[in-house]
């Protein structure tokens, strides 16, 4: 908390004012960058096709700039931490159904429950994308961005 203070340029107190633990502050820093996650996706688009490749190129540009690195850890706790496993699971609800609802878009038959079982699929996806891109080289990251969202959209289309 000390160091988190100091990076913010205030005092730990005033830090601990606001957030009295350090699962208090790693929860606003999820939520906060979750909120910014949600915003990418309802960023409107004539399009659904077009805003599907839209949000998720700019998920993964936030992300490989250091956004996003919040859920990782967060993930961990929530497999020995209740409020975390809590958090987890009402995040990722909320993201499957603004995808589901992008997939619907997509593809009009598609049922509730099948949207969402192909929202999953894209995040799982996107997830394991933007692991991967941190690995890869500038040319392969084009490449692979490329492709991920054809397969993002294929997902949606039920194709």
């Amino acid at each position: 908390m000390r160091r988190i203070a100091e990076r913010a340029g205030m005092r730990v107190g005033n830090l601990q004012y606001y957030f009295a633990t350090r699962d208090d502050l790693l929860e606003a820093v999820a939520r906060a960058e979750f909120e910014r996650d949600l915003a990418a996706v309802r960023e409107p688009e004539d399009d659904p096709e077009c805003r599907l490749d839209c949000a998720l190129r700019v998920l993964l540009a936030g992300w490989a700039d250091g956004g996003g690195s919040v859920f990782a850890p967060m993930s961990l706790l929530a497999l020995h931490v209740e409020r975390f496993a809590r958090l987890r699971d009402e995040i990722y609800e909320q993201f499957y159904a603004e995808l589901a609802a992008i997939v619907r878009a997509v593809d009009p038959a598609a049922s509730r429950a099948e949207a969402t079982t192909r929202a999953v699929l894209i995040t799982a996806l996107v997830d394991g994308t933007a692991v991967q891109l941190g690995v890869v080289g500038p040319t392969v990251r084009a490449r692979v961005l490329d492709r991920m969202s054809a397969l993002a959209v294929a997902i949606a289309r039920g194709s």
